[in-house]
């Protein structure tokens, strides 16, 4: 049987989860929507413009702007394709377009966000760790470490950025034999 102060803690700390993804869901939902009605005006002159339109139509090889919704979701077009446009965002974000710097921002929040979410629940938010930079977007510089850190040293003062020492392919196969040896122990 659970006491009725563990009972008011997993209470507690199922509402805090519940509010979190409200929140999450409703950031993503509300950035969305901004990102569409900012695509929309600037298809019709009204909004901000910006260089991403013709990188876009460039690299995934569509006539024209109007053509990028049918060149995005074509069946050859893969998740790993799409992710490759990061490093057109960073580029163009880094020649001074601001549409691009604010993608590159708000990519740099919502992985702290997610760290920050890791940290607690692992309890990690009085230790001292590091965040190894892994991943293209972190070419991105500050313009995207600013917003992650700002979120993940709110949470955990003494998390800090670090260069890995080893390549990700290196530190899996390292961790895996790693396990391996402790699992067959």
């Amino acid at each position: 049987h659970l006491d009725a102060a563990r009972l008011r803690e997993r209470r507690q700390k199922v509402l805090e989860k519940a509010r979190l993804l409200r929140g999450r869901r409703r950031r993503h939902r509300d950035a969305g929507l901004r990102r569409r009605r900012q695509r929309e005006q600037r298809g019709d002159g009204r909004g901000e413009q910006t260089s991403l339109a013709d990188a876009a139509t460039k690299f995934f090889k569509a006539e024209k702007v109007e053509d990028l919704p049918m060149a995005i979701h074509a069946p050859s077009t893969d998740n790993a394709r799409i992710a490759g446009f990061a490093k057109e965002v960073i580029a163009e974000a880094v020649s001074g377009d601001s549409v691009a710097k604010s993608i590159i921002e708000e990519a740099g929040s919502e992985m702290g966000e997610a760290a920050v979410a890791v940290i607690r629940r692992l309890g990690m938010e009085e230790e001292s760790f590091p965040i190894g930079k892994v991943g293209s977007v972190f070419s991105a510089g500050e313009m995207f470490t600013v917003p992650m850190m700002r979120l993940v040293t709110a949470v955990a003062r003494n998390a800090f950025l670090t260069d890995p020492n080893e390549s990700p392919a290196v530190a899996a196969s390292r961790l895996a034999r790693e396990f391996a040896e402790e699992t067959s122990a």
